[in-house]
Formats: structure tokens, sequence, C-alpha cells
């Protein structure tokens, strides 16, 4: 909407060179030209990334990176890898590709794997809520 054509692949690009929801909405942010459209793409991508805006939005920001993640990480398979983005996108968008892949390089199981990720939801709700996705995920 703000960027044209051109937004997929700049989110895409963004995304695996920060290292956290807020430096990917600083720099979309940064390429969006006028001043008033910045100011609302970062008050809508602040609200998904913290939980708090609709479904509608957030899945949208989620569907940004694309549906599949390149190879398996450490013990994970690429069915579980792919879950535990699409569950981490809807409380912080597209930046979940990235952390999955961290925190799978540092995770020996599902149970730990999703720990690390929940660290990086800002509200204990959402928080809990995401860490019911395991028992679905390992059983």
């Amino acid at each position: 909407m703000y960027l044209g054509p051109v937004a997929r692949m700049l989110v895409r690009r963004t995304a695996l060179q920060v290292g956290s929801p807020r430096e990917l909405i600083e720099q979309l942010a940064a390429a969006i030209p006028g001043e008033q459209d910045r100011l609302m793409f970062q008050r809508r991508l602040r609200a998904a990334a913290g939980g708090t805006a609709t479904g509608h939005a957030t899945s949208a920001s989620a569907s940004v990176m694309g549906s599949q993640m390149s190879g398996s990480l450490g013990p994970f398979d690429q069915a579980l890898l792919e879950s535990a983005r699409r569950d981490l996108a809807v409380y912080l968008g597209p930046i979940a590709k990235v952390l999955v892949k961290q925190a799978a390089a540092k995770s020996r199981t599902s149970q730990e794997l999703y720990q690390q990720l929940a660290e990086h939801i800002p509200t204990a709700a959402d928080r809990a809520a995401f860490l019911r996705r395991i028992p679905a995920l390992i059983g």
C-alpha cells in the first residue's frame, strides 16, 4: 500500500538483515516517502508486532514472508519450522522467519524452540497463547 509493487521484496530483504520487529519497522518506515504515510505505517506495524492489531493486518504482514523456510535447521524438520514460523508470525509479523531460524540453531527440542521464540512476544497473554501451540506439534 505504501511502497507499491516493491514492498514484498523490500520486506523480505529487510527482515533478513534485522534482529527485531522494532528494527524491521524502522527500516521499512525509512523507505516510505510521505511523512503521514510513514507514521501511519509505523503505528499499524507496531500494533501488529505487539499482537494488538486485528487478525487481518497481522495475517497480511505474516504472508509477506512467503510460505516456506529454506532447509531444516538442527534436529527440526521443515514442517515443524514452518509451523513455528506461522504461529510466531501471528504475533510478530514477517520477522518471525528470521527469529525461527535463529532459535532453531540454538534449540534441541520443540519445547526449547518455542520457549526461545516466546521471549520475543511482548505480552504475557500472547506468549502463553503461543506456547499452548506446542502440544499440537509434538503430540
